[in-house]
């Protein structure tokens, strides 16, 4: 049983073959979201979220006014969430980045969701591309640090090569 079904009623896992194009399969999975009352939410792997992550998004994210973006603590290399054995963590809150991003269907669908065209082949800036148009059709986002929500650590090498 996946953590993340806390709660949810109703997902849907699209298989892709070839290629990734991140802004390709965001896209596609948004449009296959038909009701417009739905919450979008997007993430991102290497995670551990907090328990009620969920409840978070549902609370900031509020239909023709708000999207959300929780950041996360960016673990630095070798490190973990702290436990009872080593409570020192090291690492950054990221606050420079929209890449955890959530709204309702019926905003992301007025604002244009993200950039295809421009971001097909590349990765890095559609996030801020996207968050101008955001901004742009007077959505507010609500900035906030999530207790336990740690992005771990990985190298970069090979990563994306396909798609950039």
């Amino acid at each position: 049983r996946s953590p993340f079904r806390n709660n949810v009623t109703s997902f849907t896992i699209i298989k892709k073959k070839g290629k990734f194009h991140k802004t390709l399969a965001i896209d596609e999975a948004t449009k296959s979201i038909k009701d417009g009352n739905s919450i979008v939410f997007l993430t991102d792997l290497h995670l551990t979220a907090p328990h009620d992550i969920f409840e978070s998004v549902r609370k900031h994210t509020i239909k023709g006014l708000m999207a959300f973006t929780p950041f996360t603590f960016r673990l630095s290399h070798c490190s973990r969430p702290p436990t009872e054995q080593s409570p020192i963590v090291n690492g950054h809150w990221e606050t420079g980045g929209f890449g955890i991003f959530s709204t309702y269907k019926s905003d992301w669908d007025n604002f244009g969701g993200v950039n295809v065209k421009e971001y097909k082949h590349k990765w890095g800036g559609e996030d801020w591309e996207m968050v101008d148009r955001v901004l742009a059709k007077g959505i507010e986002i609500e900035l906030q640090r999530l207790p336990n929500f740690y992005h771990f650590y990985h190298d970069k090498q090979g990563m994306w090569q396909e798609a950039r």
